[in-house]
């Protein structure tokens, strides 16, 4: 594989690095299953967390999440 962003070769300066911030699992449902899950504050997590679980739990599977850590963080997994 040829590094195309180091060295003097031609191609270093041509290339334009971008970062992209990766997608929170929130995120990711929203743009695979078509699912709006509401933000928390992180205080209501912390003194909520159980009835947040129990709102959603039902809705999500190991698989989805696997899927999620797989590839689901890069925003580039989804274009075709």
């Amino acid at each position: 594989m040829i590094d195309i962003t180091g060295g003097g070769h031609d191609l270093s300066r041509r290339v334009r690095v971008r970062t992209m911030p990766l997608f929170s699992f929130r995120e990711y449902i929203t743009i695979t299953k078509h699912i709006t899950i509401p933000r928390y504050h992180v205080l209501d997590i912390l003194t909520r967390h159980q009835a947040i679980a129990k709102e959603h739990l039902h809705r999500y599977t190991h698989t989805q999440f696997a899927d999620y850590l797989k590839m689901g963080q890069f925003g580039y997994a989804f274009e075709s």
